[in-house]
């Protein structure tokens, strides 16, 4: 009898090896979850009762449960890559099935593309950000050449921490025949469209939301740049002056930012804003660049 108990202990380790090895392998499987080998003593059954000095007769694998502890979450370069940080399951569909997994690496179907039936909304209410720049900044400096006869100004402009609802592009994807590259072409991120298809359905009883169409209200703006020259005194001689400068400005340079509409600074009429204080991109134009030359004479 002693030699089955120790061979059942034996038999234990062995099945607690598979199941580390198990881990081991699976450890770079994404939405994977460690399990463990739990274990259970082993008692011979009697008619009469087991009595108070009974021995067991082993231990048996009682079973094997998976640890739902959260996992790293790590940045990939794939728009439908997800995670889940906390409780929950993906809800997924094999069309006949609906199962449940960790595992948030999506693909799109064998022809490059989502379908509506791909889409959820989620029918919830959520803060997207606020509407109005949080964080502003300006920059401004200059530096004088050729013993003050030059001066070089430049003028930079931040504005961020708000959200902006880029209504052109989300009209021009819901108008048909919706001349969107989002909708219109299959070598659109997958990401862009979803977001499309979330916008326009077609579902069944669900909800529709223009949220991919709230992108980041940041943006570095070049918003000037000027050279003033103090003429000589030959220039303001002849133009009976006492002093004269002239000044060469551009505005509006160059823009650093990642909206995708045609300006972050554009505003238009409010056709769909709650208020005229809100920035609106709705049948618009941006910031114009222009130039400017300026002649000051002081007599």
């Amino acid at each position: 009898m002693s030699f089955q108990q120790g061979l059942s202990g034996l038999n234990a380790s062995s099945k607690n090896l598979e199941v580390i090895g198990n881990n081991v392998a699976n450890a770079n499987t994404v939405g994977a979850k460690a399990s463990r080998a739990e274990f259970a003593d082993m008692y011979a059954s009697a008619l009469n009762g087991a009595g108070t000095t009974s021995i067991g007769i082993g231990v048996n694998l009682a079973a094997v449960t998976q640890q739902f502890t959260q996992g790293n979450i790590t940045t990939t370069e794939n728009p439908l890559d997800l995670a889940i940080n906390g409780n929950g399951f993906f809800e997924v569909t094999n069309g006949t099935q609906t199962l449940y997994t960790r595992n948030g690496q999506f693909q799109a179907n064998k022809d490059g593309y989502i379908t509506a039936n791909e889409v959820t909304v989620d029918p919830n209410f959520s803060f997207a950000g606020y509407s109005m720049p949080r964080d502003v900044a300006s920059i401004s400096n200059g530096f004088d050449l050729f013993s003050r006869r030059l001066r070089i100004n430049a003028l930079f402009d931040y504005k961020g921490g708000g959200m902006l609802v880029n209504t052109n592009l989300a009209f021009q994807c819901s108008s048909s025949p919706r001349p969107c590259v989002d909708v219109s072409s299959l070598n659109s991120p997958l990401d862009r469209q979803a977001g499309a298809i979330a916008m326009n359905g077609p579902f069944t009883g669900q909800s529709t939301t223009s949220a991919a169409y709230t992108e980041p209200l940041q943006y570095w703006r070049f918003r000037e740049a000027s050279a003033t020259l103090n003429l000589p005194r030959e220039a303001t001689r002849w133009l009976r002056a006492e002093s004269a400068a002239l000044t060469f400005a551009g505005r509006n340079l160059h823009t650093w930012t990642k909206f995708r509409g045609v300006d972050v600074e554009e505003n238009g009429i409010p056709i769909f804003a709650f208020s005229n204080d809100v920035q609106n991109t709705t049948f618009s134009m941006g910031t114009r660049r222009y130039f400017t030359a300026k002649l000051i004479l002081h007599y």
